[in-house]
């Protein structure tokens, strides 16, 4: 028989900022399938049609409160009852006061779970004020979960006097993330899926638009909110805002899908970003930056490809061979589904609660 688990978190749905929605997703989904019962308690704010999935959350029983104190009192109270409360890092207006409820409403034999989807904002918080709250209340959860980080994140919340601390990385869905028939509207050299953001703009002039001055002869395309404002070069073209269910032709179409690990990452690096999990879930040949730990999940060379610079990018296009290409793109594929799917998580999940 399986757990009943309250999650108190920002959203599960999908939209510009919230990148860790594909990664709450993924968990709670193969929880539910492994025949544990999840409620996730999100605010008011995040339920509407701007904030709504098209896919059914049947693996999920959302429960939306208002945003105000009574509100939270009362799915606390409901909440509570779960077998295991589960606090999640920037849940929003009452994030720290989530912080010490959460503890405080533990009964005898519940335990609690501090979960870090931003492990570089928190560490920089509690490095900030000494007197934080949550340096105090670390070691009266259960457990730390992150999203990644490896063993510095580790180190540091051990150092906070967390009990145990265990990295969850990022993985890959394959009933929503596979090989797709190949679209001729999308066919190119290099292709980059991704909003346009302040943080990581640099990093793509870099990583793509550099690549692309340099080679004229070769195709690009670019997907997501905002490029459509950027002048393009004649060999690069706007996708368009490229939503979820194009995701799949739009990573197996391409010569090479292009991922920036380092800016979309908020786990201090060790972890590659949902991105890069999903584009291998459709067998993509993979270009990404030398992120610290990649080699700790795919193989450089054979199921990746890294990059220093948007000049070892243009050098991979010009001596990539196409059947090269989707040798590794199948090397990838076959690695994240024996190893990073969300269905693995799961398990160190119930491995880590000793289920």
């Amino acid at each position: 028989m399986g757990l009943k688990i309250s999650f108190f978190g920002s959203s599960l749905a999908s939209f510009n900022r919230n990148t860790a929605a594909p990664y709450y997703k993924g968990i709670v989904n193969a929880l539910n399938k492994n025949g544990h019962k999840i409620i996730f308690y999100e605010q008011e704010t995040y339920r509407g049609p701007a904030f709504t999935d098209k896919e059914k959350s049947d693996w999920a029983n959302r429960v939306f409160y208002q945003s105000k104190k009574s509100a939270l009192l009362d799915i606390l109270s409901i909440g509570s009852k779960a077998d295991l409360l589960v606090k999640i890092s920037g849940e929003g207006m009452f994030d720290k006061e989530l912080e010490r409820k959460v503890i405080q409403i533990r009964k005898q034999g519940q335990r609690i779970v501090f979960w870090d989807v931003d492990v570089k904002t928190t560490l920089e918080r509690l490095q900030k004020d000494p007197n934080d709250q949550l340096i105090k209340l670390i070691p009266e959860y259960d457990i730390v979960f992150t999203n990644g980080g490896g063993q510095a994140v580790i180190d540091a919340y051990k150092k906070l006097g967390a009990k145990h601390c265990i990295p969850v990385y990022n993985a890959v869905d394959p009933e929503t993330h596979f090989p797709s028939k190949p679209n001729p509207v999308y066919d190119c050299d290099l292709s980059y899926m991704g909003n346009r953001l302040q943080e990581s703009e640099e990093m793509i002039e870099e990583f793509f638009f550099k690549p692309a001055t340099l080679m004229t002869e070769k195709s690009f395309i670019i997907g997501g909110k905002g490029w459509e404002n950027k002048p393009l070069r004649k060999n690069i073209k706007y996708a368009g805002d490229m939503t979820e269910n194009f995701q799949n032709v739009l990573n197996s179409t391409p010569l090479t899908v292009l991922n920036i690990g380092k800016e979309e990452s908020n786990n201090t690096s060790y972890s590659p970003s949902s991105a890069i999990f999903e584009a291998a879930g459709a067998g993509a040949c993979i270009i990404t930056d030398n992120l610290e730990g990649i080699n700790s999940f795919f193989e450089p060379g054979r199921e990746i490809l890294l990059a220093e610079n948007g000049q070892q990018v243009a050098s991979i296009l010009d001596e990539l061979a196409p059947a090269v290409a989707k040798k590794i793109g199948q090397a990838a594929l076959r690695k994240v589904l024996a190893h990073h799917t969300y269905a693995h998580r799961a398990k160190e999940i119930e491995k880590t609660l000793d289920f």
